[in-house]
């Protein structure tokens, strides 16, 4: 592959470079607070992601998917991309319109699990043109 079509790859604030001719990656939440995962949109329009989610004893997991022009801003998309103001289950969401956004990010919040111990997930995403 050419060096730019490598993918930028967001969790939190690391970032690592992913071969987008593979299965374009795979993150493990650990039980706890909000997080988020984000990616790059160069050299793509449509994404499809899984996230297999692990309640836990006390709480609820909910997910959304943000979009953003330049990081600064992030637009919630849930509900105009699939159709769900949130998630609460395992779900594939597949984003079959091309998307101008440069920047899409998968967003979790813990509610009710107090000590925010508890809830993990597993995230894949697979870009495409």
């Amino acid at each position: 592959m050419l060096p730019e079509a490598l993918l930028k790859f967001h969790r939190d604030d690391m970032v690592q470079e992913l071969d987008t001719g593979k299965t374009d990656g795979t993150v493990m939440w650990p039980g706890g607070l909000a997080t988020s995962t984000g990616w790059e949109m160069k050299h793509h329009r449509r994404f499809c992601l899984q996230f297999a989610d692990t309640p836990g004893v006390a709480g609820t997991n909910t997910y959304t998917v943000e979009g953003s022009l330049d990081r600064s801003t992030w637009v919630d998309k849930t509900n105009d991309w699939f159709g769900s103001a949130s998630f609460t289950t395992s779900q594939v969401l597949d984003l079959t319109s091309p998307t101008l956004l440069k920047y899409v990010r998968l967003k979790r919040v813990r509610t009710g699990d107090a000590a925010n111990s508890d809830g993990g997930s597993v995230v894949d995403f697979r870009m495409g043109d």
